[in-house]
């Protein structure tokens, strides 16, 4: 009696750590395919960027110096 009881726990306890392994199982799963997803978005996001062209520095540094001149002008008005 007493080891039909002490086998039935055990099973008991097999049958929790499947049902456990079991659910690992597709949590892993679910998070292969979040890491598949998270993989095609950065592709596209590669791909978008590198579709933009670079900045054009000398004319951002041109349009700075203006706007700092005008900053200037309205700050301390005409030298």
């Amino acid at each position: 009696m007493i080891r039909a009881l002490w086998l039935r726990l055990r099973l008991r306890a097999v049958r929790g750590d499947i049902r456990y392994a079991e659910a690992l199982v597709r949590h892993a799963e679910q998070q292969q395919r979040q890491i598949e997803a998270w993989r095609h978005d950065e592709a596209a996001l590669v791909c978008e960027l590198a579709q933009i062209k670079p900045p054009h520095w000398p004319s951002i540094a041109l349009a700075s110096g203006i706007g700092a001149s005008l900053a200037m002008v309205l700050a301390w008005g005409p030298m």
